[in-house]
């Protein structure tokens, strides 16, 4: 038999407290399989617990259609295997590559509730014809699908609940989904939570109000309640790589080629330290054109999302971007794509930073900074800036002042802007010589 290979993908928020114990089985289940773990801004630990267990840890936004399109989007598996962290599989990686064999497109399986009792035996027998039946699976039946088939249909739909039930539709029309005579287990919690007629009655209600076109984002807010802001966001900011656009003052001592290599080695190089820091979901901000190859190579890495940067100078369009995110996040951390030395811990020590202080600065050797974080909004710090000069940082110090506002600034970190910067890259990320 043939082996097939296929990624795991788990979506999780705020689950150490059996995160570990989870973990530790599936990654046993997996074996040699790709395990990718998609944290969407836990507050509990979570993240550094599924650091030591998964292949592939990212950081998004909560919302587990989000969460899982941005797994399924750097996953490298024939079957993406969407699994929900209160559920385990019953049944062998054999068994489960037997029933991919056949290259179905897509299907689900059989569900066991982990707690004992008639009610709950039930429940599960309801669930179990119902997602026959109607060809729809919830979450926790590990819905499967191949990946070419996933992609073609661009994913979960960006919706806070019901994003399981929306795919399953849209992929039966397509083609019938195939239900092995295999078993997953999945947590009783919320039934024995929540009292299990309390729960069954306000399932079918939520599918109810669903049917009759209740949005998604009200039905969450009833299920979950009212959402709580994200830890952070960090924010790259990069330019489309045009030669003769971009480290213009790098030339002639690199010719227009050459300097375009560069800048697209270093934004793929900060997006990858973004990335791998697991601090938060990373957000991509380009000035030029968002589906320039490049900037597709970061979405493969983990970056969550790429924008356009908003018009105007250096100072409107980060202002803009931490203005925005603020609205959803706690924090904003923006960082440029030209300090090498800008590692993972550099952007802890600004996220602790922001913990006590309202602005964290990370200064540059030529007079500005390669970071600039929030978790208040200070508009005037982008005000009467005399930006791309050497007063950057000095003006931006002297408006905190003025302002009596908490800031910090980390030490000095050199970027790559002038020729005498050149002797500071990393061999790395060196260009090859004319």
């Amino acid at each position: 038999m043939v082996e097939i290979h296929y990624s795991v993908i788990v979506p999780v928020l705020n689950e150490a407290a059996c995160l570990k114990h989870y973990l530790k089985r599936i990654r046993n289940w997996c074996g040699n399989q790709e395990l990718i773990v998609v944290d969407g801004g836990s507050v509990d630990g979570s993240a550094r617990i599924a650091a030591r267990f998964a292949d592939r840890l990212l950081c998004s936004t909560p919302g587990r259609a989000w969460q899982m399109n941005l797994g399924a989007r750097v996953a490298t598996g024939e079957y993406l295997l969407f699994l929900h962290c209160d559920t385990l599989p019953e049944f062998s990686p054999a068994e489960l590559c037997r029933e991919l064999s056949s290259q179905p497109g897509w299907g689900f399986f059989r569900v066991r509730l982990s707690a004992s009792g008639k009610w709950l035996r039930f429940v599960e027998y309801a669930m179990n014809l119902r997602s026959r039946v109607s060809r729809v699976a919830t979450g926790d039946q590990l819905l499967f699908v191949r990946a070419d088939l996933f992609r073609a249909q661009q994913g979960f739909a960006d919706i806070p609940l019901m994003e399981d039930i929306e795919f399953c539709k849209r992929l039966r029309r397509l083609q019938p989904p195939i239900v092995p005579a295999l078993q997953v287990t999945t947590s009783s919690r919320r039934w024995e939570q929540r009292g299990i007629l309390a729960t069954i009655l306000l399932m079918w209600r939520q599918r109810l109000a669903y049917f009759l076109g209740v949005s998604p984002a009200s039905l969450a807010e009833s299920y979950y309640g009212p959402r709580e802001k994200a830890p952070l966001l960090l924010v790259q900011f990069a330019r489309e790589p045009v030669a003769g656009q971009v480290k213009t003052r790098l030339l002639p001592k690199l010719s227009p080629l050459q300097a375009q290599q560069l800048h697209s080695n270093m934004v793929l190089h900060t997006c990858r330290t973004l990335c791998q820091s697991a601090l938060g979901p990373v957000q991509l901000a380009v000035a030029g054109d968002p589906a320039d190859s490049l900037f597709e190579d970061c979405l493969t890495l983990g970056v969550m999302v790429v924008v356009r940067q908003t018009p105007g100078n250096l100072g409107r369009r980060m202002a803009a971007a931490i203005r925005e995110g603020l609205r959803e996040y706690s924090a904003v951390i923006v960082v440029g794509s030209d300090a090498p030395t800008l590692d993972a811990g550099y952007l802890r020590q600004a996220r602790r930073v922001l913990d006590s202080c309202d602005v964290v600065l990370g200064p540059a050797a030529d007079g500005g900074y390669v970071l600039v974080g929030m978790r208040r909004w200070v508009p005037q710090l982008f005000e009467g800036i005399s930006w791309g000069s050497a007063k950057v940082l000095a003006q931006s110090v002297e408006q905190l002042g003025k302002l009596s506002v908490r800031y910090e600034l980390l030490p000095t970190l050199v970027d790559i802007d002038r020729p005498e910067d050149l002797q500071h890259l990393p061999e790395a990320l060196q260009v090859p010589a004319r």
